[in-house]
């Protein structure tokens, strides 16, 4: 939160002193003054730019990804994934329903902070399904991927409107990996969350997810395998 408060303050005043100078220059009658003001305004245009840039991880760090969390980010973590020493994969709600995935990184001195406006690596995907009874189903699918470790976090979200009947879905893949879940109940909606980590190294080709018994192969889509190689 206080990322986004910190910005906010630093935005109005670049605004501030951005419009002051665009009515002073008329005013000017030195070449020289008008000068530095233009330059001075190219030097707001550049600050303005990089304004979203965690310039705080130069400076301080985090002794808990939570705390990481809580000043980069609007909403409330629901449960934190550490992988080893290198990063953490949260889950969190924003309000309402919605719950969605993100990483923070570890530095040698602590955990830091990420810009929540720059893109992650990883994609997402939807599809639907139909099961025995002619219930159609809607699923989502996030991949996060850690910039500095060979992780990937893996978020399903499965939606049912209201009157569908709300059993748990069966997820399992080839590496008998553990998911998580998060159910989300509203007058409207239903929704349930699964998530796992895996390392880059044991998703090969033959690397599958199953849905209710279907199999979804979403990596191809969403990456190249040179890309994940290409991370060290």
């Amino acid at each position: 939160m206080w990322y986004f408060l910190f910005r906010f303050i630093a935005l109005a005043v670049i605004v501030s002193l951005f419009i002051v100078c665009i009515f002073c220059i008329p005013w000017l009658r030195k070449k020289t003054r008008r000068t530095k003001v233009i330059a001075f305004i190219l030097f707001l245009i550049i600050l303005l730019i990089f304004l979203p840039y965690p310039y705080e991880n130069f400076f301080f760090h985090f002794k808990t990804p939570e705390e990481a969390f809580a000043y980069s980010h609007f909403g409330a973590a629901i449960q934190t994934v550490s992988v080893e020493d290198t990063c953490a994969f949260v889950v969190y709600s924003s309000g309402g329903q919605s719950a969605d995935p993100d990483v923070i990184e570890k530095g040698p001195y602590g955990w830091n902070i990420n810009s929540p406006f720059s893109p992650r690596n990883g994609g997402s995907k939807h599809w639907s399904s139909t099961d025995t009874t002619g219930k159609s189903k809607t699923f989502f699918l996030n991949v996060v991927q850690s910039e500095q470790s060979r992780q990937l976090f893996i978020m399903i979200h499965r939606f049912d409107s209201v009157g569908n009947s709300h059993e748990i879905a069966d997820i399992h893949d080839t590496l008998d990996s553990l998911f998580q879940i998060h159910t989300s109940d509203s007058y409207l909606s239903h929704i349930e969350y699964y998530y796992t980590v895996l390392d880059v190294d044991d998703v090969d080709d033959h690397y599958q997810i199953y849905v209710d018994g279907k199999p979804v192969d979403p990596f191809k889509d969403l990456y190249q395998k040179s890309e994940w190689s290409a991370i060290q």
